[in-house]
């Protein structure tokens, strides 16, 4: 496991929204490795507790895992509330909330209804995460950093999702304007924008599959277009392959520590160069 300057995570307290499952997991398992106390979020339960169980398994007896919907400033709050009352406040923070498109498809034929989940799950949730992660570290006279997670697609374009790549664009955009803002405050905000990821289940939903999200006995299972989905990034992707859920972790960690203080307002691909590749 890569540690990016794991003595800073010694004893910080980082919310991971969206931390049930998938890079979320990955990343709350990497920060209590290094010695964080770590509160993951999200509203399939099943999931959520499992993850947890997995946290406290690495001797991180006080991570903590809260049911709740992101996309309501006033549980956003609420937890706040909860963690302040605990520890005394919270550090870092990561946005990793999202949702595609269901089914894909052209723009004519989707609906209403899919864009408004599309933004709502990434973009609203990233507007009102940051503004009370913003207001605490104010608050508290902590310089803190965030880092939102938001796809590679939203940097350029990509045919047949189109209410997905309106809500990751969004972030990126909330990602630099937000920056501007609080860089005098000693408050960072930055954004990895990973490509699909290897085995995740969001790539799994997306290829027909299962993310798990279903029940307790609902597995994460890869979808009947999967492997082709694989073979195709690895004639496109000029690193002939995927990006692992371990290595967008690590971008995350990155962006988080001290390794990247002089870094604000950048949005970071993790996508094998598929985004800048001109000779595909």
């Amino acid at each position: 496991m890569t540690e990016v300057n794991p003595p800073f995570f010694a004893d910080k307290t980082v919310i991971v929204h969206g931390g049930t499952r998938g890079l979320g997991r990955e990343l709350a398992l990497r920060l209590v490795a290094a010695g964080a106390r770590v509160v993951i979020t999200g509203r399939t339960r099943h999931q959520g507790e499992a993850t947890l169980a997995e946290l406290r398994a690495l001797d991180a007896g006080d991570a903590r895992y809260v049911a709740m919907d992101a996309t309501r400033e006033s549980e956003i709050v609420a937890l706040h509330e909860e963690i302040s009352d605990a520890w005394g406040g919270f550090d870092l923070a990561v946005n990793n909330l999202g949702v595609e498109d269901t089914p894909p498809g052209p723009l004519e034929g989707s609906t209403e209804a899919v864009f408004d989940h599309c933004v709502a799950t990434k973009a609203k949730s990233a507007f009102l995460g940051m503004k009370q992660q913003i207001l605490h570290f104010k608050a508290t006279g902590k310089p803190g950093a965030i880092v939102n997670v938001a796809s590679m697609i939203g940097l350029g374009g990509h045919a047949f999702v189109p209410a997905y790549t309106a809500a990751n664009g969004a972030v990126q955009a909330l990602t630099r304007s937000v920056a501007m803002e609080v860089a005098r405050d000693g408050i960072r905000v930055n954004c990895v924008c990973p490509g699909a990821i290897d085995g995740s289940p969001m790539l799994f939903r997306f290829t027909g599959g299962s993310d798990g999200s279903g029940s307790a006995d609902d597995a994460a299972v890869a979808g009947e277009h999967y492997e082709d989905y694989r073979r195709q990034a690895a004639a496109t992707y000029p690193m002939g392959r995927l990006p692992t859920t371990a290595e967008v972790a690590d971008a995350v960690l990155f962006l988080l520590s001290p390794a990247a203080g002089g870094i604000t307002g950048h949005n970071l691909p993790v996508d094998g160069g598929f985004v800048v590749n001109l000779s595909r």
